[in-house]
């Protein structure tokens, strides 16, 4: 009797076995046809999105940093100019003031260096940002005073202090030396003579030691100085 209920069992257990043995495996996931991209993964408009990175067009430059040559002014007679214009050769920037003392006081040391150096492809650009004497869309004070003086140098005008924030100048005089391929090279005083008191002879002139390396292909000897003058007087600066 016993093994007539195993043999019952397994006549009964048969047809299941049989079932199962027969049932298809589940499919595999559809492959996307040869040649088309798989579709994207689904993004979670939930999710925290990656942050801005700094707008690299509103950093000040630093000695090292190539020079957006597109940074535009406009000259005393009211065309726009650009840093693109020369391109290939070293550049002089002198943030400069026909009021402030320190400028004034440096005039005749700039004209020398503008004199000495622009034989050799040197361009020399003066940059009045100071809002007071730019006002007058005219310049008739900047024109009289570039006749009086006999500047020899080109004259622009930085009306929002657009150049002057890029370059974070601070005073006037501050310069800045670009090298011909428009990398910043120096930036700070014109020499270490800032209240005029020393002999020519002992004076240590930094602007002309910065040219003199750059147009070697070296490295200034000092590529920043502390500049010394009058504070730019920036447009909407509480006076």
């Amino acid at each position: 009797m016993h093994r007539n209920w195993i043999a019952a069992t397994l006549l009964a257990l048969t047809p299941v076995v049989a079932l199962a043995q027969s049932k298809p495996a589940d499919p595999a996931p559809a492959k996307p046809p040869q040649g088309e991209p798989a579709p994207k993964p689904q993004v979670d408009p939930a999710a925290p999105k990656p942050q801005a990175k700094p707008d690299e067009a509103r950093k000040p430059f630093v000695v090292g940093n190539m020079v957006d040559p597109s940074l535009s002014f406009v000259d005393l007679e009211g065309k726009t100019r650009t840093l693109k214009e020369f391109a290939g050769k070293t550049i002089l920037l002198d943030f400069w003031s026909i009021e402030c003392p320190v400028s004034k006081g440096y005039e005749a040391r700039l004209t020398q260096l503008a004199n000495d150096y622009s034989s050799k492809g040197v361009v020399f650009l003066a940059i009045n940002a100071n809002a007071g004497e730019i006002a007058d869309d005219t310049y008739a004070k900047i024109k009289d005073y570039v006749k009086k003086e006999k500047v020899p140098y080109t004259i622009l005008i930085d009306k929002k202090n657009v150049v002057a924030d890029r370059f974070d100048a601070q005073t006037t005089p501050h310069i800045f030396v670009i090298d011909d391929k428009g990398k910043l090279r120096y930036a700070g005083g014109v020499d270490d003579d800032e209240t005029f008191k020393k002999d020519a002879k002992a004076v240590k002139s930094f602007v002309r030691d910065a040219l003199d390396a750059v147009l070697a292909g070296k490295e200034p000897p000092q590529a920043t100085t502390k500049p010394h003058g009058c504070s730019i007087k920036r447009v909407g600066a509480k006076s």
